[in-house]
C-alpha cells in the first residue's frame, strides 16, 4: 500500500505488484553482496538499482560506498515475490484504483489485461463490454469478490466488494456494501470502508460487475 501511495503522490515512478507480466516489470536482482556489485547495476542505468536506492531514501545523486550498509538494507527488504513497476504516465498523480484491483483478480487467478501488459482502468469497466468475461450484474445481486465501480463525473474509481449487508428493519432496511481499493483521493489506501451515501447497493452512480 505504501508503494501505491508513494506512486500517487509522485514521490516514486513504480510500485509493487505480485504480476511479473505487467509491462515494465522489475525483478530483484538474484544477488547483490558488494557496493561494487550495486555501483555495477547503477553504471549502466539499471532500473533496479533507482528501486533499491529509493527503497533506502536515498537521491540518486548523493550514493556512494558509505551508503552500501543502507542500500544492502533496502535490497534485502525487497520481496522476492514483489515486482517494482515502471508504469507511470510521466505528469505524477498516477491513481491505482485499477492496479489495486487488478492485483487481487491477479492473485485470484482471474487476471484480466490489455494487450501490452496492463491492467483494464476504471472506465473500461464502467463502459462495460471491454473487459473479457466480465458481466454487468444487477445491483440486488452483488457479492463479496464483486468489483464495484463508480462514476464521479469526469473520474471513474473501482474496488473490491468485500461484504453486502442486506437487513429488513422497523423503520427502514439497509442494503449497503462494504469494500477495499486504492487510488482514493483522499489516502486511506486498501483499507475497508463500509455503507454511507458511496456504498449504498442502490446508488444510481454505482455499477457491480463479476468475472467468469
Amino acid at each position: 500500500m505504501q508503494s501505491y501511495e508513494l506512486f500517487q503522490s509522485g514521490t516514486r515512478g513504480w510500485f509493487f505488484s505480485p504480476n511479473r507480466g505487467l509491462t515494465g516489470a522489475k525483478e530483484r536482482p538474484s544477488k547483490i553482496e558488494s557496493w561494487k556489485a550495486f555501483k555495477a547495476l547503477l553504471n549502466v542505468g539499471d532500473k533496479k538499482a533507482k528501486v533499491i536506492a529509493d527503497l533506502a531514501g536515498i537521491p540518486d545523486n548523493s550514493l556512494s560506498e558509505r551508503h552500501w550498509p543502507t542500500l544492502k538494507r533496502a535490497y534485502d527488504g525487497w520481496p522476492a515475490d514483489r515486482y517494482a513497476i515502471f508504469q507511470s504516465s510521466g505528469t505524477g498523480g498516477d491513481y491505482l484504483c485499477n492496479v489495486f484491483v487488478g492485483d487481487v483478480i491477479y492473485l485470484a487467478g482471474k487476471s484480466r489485461m490489455r494487450d501490452g501488459g496492463k491492467y483494464y482502468g476504471a472506465k473500461e469497466f464502467y463502459t462495460g463490454g471491454v473487459v473479457p468475461r466480465c458481466e454487468q450484474i444487477e445491483q440486488r445481486q452483488s457479492a463479496r469478490g464483486d468489483i464495484a465501480s463508480w462514476d464521479f463525473g469526469n473520474a471513474k474509481h473501482m474496488e473490491i466488494v468485500t461484504k453486502v449487508t442486506r437487513e429488513k428493519g422497523i423503520f427502514w432496511d439497509t442494503n449497503e456494501f462494504c469494500s477495499r481499493g486504492a487510488g482514493r483521493a483522499g489516502g486511506e489506501q486498501g483499507l475497508e470502508k463500509c455503507g454511507g451515501g458511496d456504498r449504498a447497493l442502490d446508488a444510481s452512480n454505482i455499477k457491480f460487475f463479476r468475472l467468469r
